[in-house]
């Protein structure tokens, strides 16, 4: 079994780090690219600005998003044509934001983006007619 351990042969000068080396100054400390500046530029300021926006447009529509889908459940604890009437609007809500939303998405998305969009729809109007035949009953 050989000795792992680097014998005076493999150890010369070269193969040496030159922050090891004795009496050698330390090298500079590596420094972020994005630290190099202390004053941020105006191209800094609008990505930082940018990514504020997209962040609150996140939280804005994971609120509405949660409202949507809470909202038939709360109103369930008051009576159930609230629940299915909260249930139709939220089904609406959710039908046109989709149909809007399609315009801007990528054209090979857009077909089943407006799809699913329909598909709320009539999922909206059975809320709708579930709810009149409920009124009518009473």
């Amino acid at each position: 079994m050989t000795d792992p351990r680097p014998t005076s042969s493999t150890t010369t000068p070269s193969t040496i780090p030159p922050q090891l080396v004795p009496g050698t100054p330390p090298a500079e400390e590596p420094v972020a690219p994005l630290m190099r500046e202390a004053v941020p530029t105006a191209e800094d300021w609008q990505r930082y600005d940018d990514a504020i926006r997209t962040r609150n447009a996140t939280y804005k529509a994971m609120l509405i998003t949660l409202a949507v889908i809470l909202a038939p459940f709360i109103g369930l604890l008051y009576d159930m044509k609230l629940a299915i009437g909260l249930l139709g609007l939220g089904l609406a809500f959710t039908t046109v934001v989709t149909w809007l939303g399609a315009g801007r998405a990528n054209p090979a998305l857009r077909a089943r983006i407006r799809v699913s969009a329909a598909l709320n729809g009539v999922l909206a109007l059975a809320a709708f007619v579930v709810l009149a035949a409920m009124l009518a009953a009473n």
